[in-house]
């Protein structure tokens, strides 16, 4: 297979003395660069600073046709397009083919969001992770490390060059359910340190590393997909906290760093998301920081991405004015093909624009001539064989091993024979409880939205504990879990507490008589790891990633 490559290549990638390649040997990197970008059309500059999603499973004629015609530079595998692993690697070769036939044949920056532990934009047969909070309740740089590389592995079989992570937000507030989960720590050192080693094994991998969400999305509870949270954080304490990550992974050379959909009116001085805000971005970031990699936008269809008296089409325009280099937008073909008129024109009427146009076309070409035509880079034509090697077996192992060890106990071990009531929105959670406890029931704890509410549910449970002599093990995964914890909590019922995801839940209805272990992951593994501990089968060394 190595030996026909270099001849699939001159086939996918023909050219000849008088043509120009991405992939001829003659020119060094910076030449190749310097005489692409110069001989690029106007269109097709701009193709490179967009990446946007598909909206099934498999790419449709109007993306493959926007990429042939050099009108689309990159892709982003979203949850929808990742549901099954051999249909995303068959879909990234067909883009990549499409990609093959333009002019100078620049590959694609593929990307997706496979942060480990919940978001996990490509399911399929990829591993199901503990996540980065048990990374941090570990506090080893080689469980970043091997998390890092072990994500990349996996989707570097499937043809994904690029991967949004590491997450370096803070987790600052506990009501933060949406970012606190996702992170390392609440202390900034710490997230430096795994970040970085989580960084560096994604790199043994080649695949390209996305720092987020700069300037630091960790203080707020809201969700920016929905709306723009406000922070009102002076810029010397922003420096003190969030950006201290950044800083550490900017000298490492990170290669990409996503823009956050955050307001920071004493930062920025106006009432603008911080992916806008040419103060946050070219100030702060590139000036003070040094950076000079890839900034690539949030999907620009998040309710965040706002600037006032901007609006659809000209906030991706107004994004490259502010610092970024590619803008995301997920499966909106006509925001898509506004917003790139809009830049048009703009490229046309406005020679300042046009050279930040110009700026950042070099770096995307920069950053993918480093990770795309060197030899060791992910491979551009993944193929049904390759996605039939996942999930790794290695990865599965190291993924319930690092679950073992990031357990973090305040619980007294239980006899294996003693009835349990397991209860939880999870059935994986049933599922694992019952491998390890000999007399086990499920109580599934549904979403209130249909019907039920936490009085209810705690009343069920206590009832059906009491008429079976059970104990209760409760997972509190979630604002709903948590409710019913602390209804039972003031009835007197005793349970034992599993926590997944945002840790502050169960600790914030935590009495005396109860128990508590922390697993931060919601996958089987990291249930059968709270189990584990729970028989007395090990002795938790965890600690946990908030102040």
């Amino acid at each position: 297979m190595k030996s026909f490559l270099p001849s699939l290549l001159l086939c996918l990638f023909p050219f000849t003395a008088f043509s120009l390649s991405f992939f001829q040997k003659q020119l060094s990197d910076e030449e190749l660069r310097e005489k692409i970008a110069s001989e690029m059309t106007l269109d097709e500059k701009i193709g490179q600073l967009f990446m946007i999603g598909y909206p099934e499973t498999r790419p449709d004629d109007f993306i493959l046709e926007e990429i042939r015609a050099g009108r689309v530079g990159n892709v982003k595998i979203f949850g929808w397009n990742g549901t099954d692993t051999q249909a995303v690697a068959e879909a990234v070769a067909e883009m990549q083919k499409a990609a093959a036939e333009t002019r100078f044949a620049v590959p694609l920056f593929t990307a997706t969001d496979q942060e480990g532990g919940w978001i996990r934009h490509v399911k399929g047969n990829t591993s199901v992770t503990p996540g980065n909070n048990a990374i941090g309740a570990t506090g080893k740089l080689s469980d970043a490390y091997e998390s890092g590389r072990l994500i990349a592995a996996e989707l570097r079989l499937i043809g994904i060059n690029m991967n949004f992570a590491p997450v370096v937000d803070l987790f600052d507030n506990p009501e933060a359910d949406l970012i606190g989960p996702r992170t390392f720590s609440s202390d900034p050192r710490e997230t430096a340190a795994l970040a970085i080693a989580f960084f560096h094994g994604q790199e043994a991998s080649r695949v390209l590393s996305t720092a987020k969400h700069f300037p630091g999305h960790g203080r707020t509870g809201l969700d920016s997909h929905i709306y723009m949270p406000r922070i009102p954080v002076s810029e010397e304490e922003l420096k003190r906290r969030e950006l201290i990550p950044f800083a550490f992974l900017v000298k490492e050379k990170i290669p990409a760093v996503m823009s956050g959909h955050l307001n920071f009116p004493e930062v920025t001085g106006e009432n603008v998301s911080a992916s806008l805000s040419p103060h946050a971005l070219k100030d702060l970031l590139r000036e003070e920081m040094g950076y000079d990699g890839l900034v690539i936008t949030d999907d620009l269809l998040m309710g965040g991405a706002q600037k006032p008296g901007t609006g659809y089409p000209d906030i991706p325009a107004e994004c490259i004015r502010a610092g970024n280099d590619i803008v995301l937008i997920s499966k909106d073909y006509r925001y898509y093909r506004d917003a790139f008129e809009a830049i048009r024109e703009l490229c046309l009427s406005d020679a300042e624009f046009m050279n930040e146009v110009e700026r950042a076309v070099r770096r995307v070409l920069t950053a993918k001539i480093e990770y795309l035509r060197k030899e060791d880079r992910v491979p551009l034509f993944p193929t049904k064989a390759d996605a039939e090697k996942l999930p790794l077996k290695e990865s599965l192992s190291y993924q319930q091993s690092l679950a073992l060890r990031s357990v973090t106990a305040a619980a007294d071990p239980i006899e294996k024979t003693t009835p349990l009531l397991l209860a939880g929105s999870y059935r994986n959670f049933g599922r694992a409880g019952s491998e390890i406890f000999a007399d086990t029931r499920f109580f599934f704890i549904r979403d209130f939205s249909r019907g039920t509410n936490q009085y209810e549910t705690a009343d069920d449970i206590a009832a059906l504990a009491g008429t079976e002599n059970r104990t209760v093990v409760l997972l509190i995964s979630d604002t709903e879990t948590a409710a019913v914890g602390r209804v039972l909590n003031r009835r007197g019922v005793p349970c034992i507490l599993f926590s997944s995801l945002n840790p502050y839940r169960a600790r914030n209805i935590l009495l005396p008589e109860q128990s508590i272990l922390y697993l931060y992951g919601v996958g089987f593994e990291s249930f059968k790891a709270g189990f584990s501990a729970l028989a007395g089968d090990f002795v938790p060394q965890g600690h946990l990633p908030i102040q």
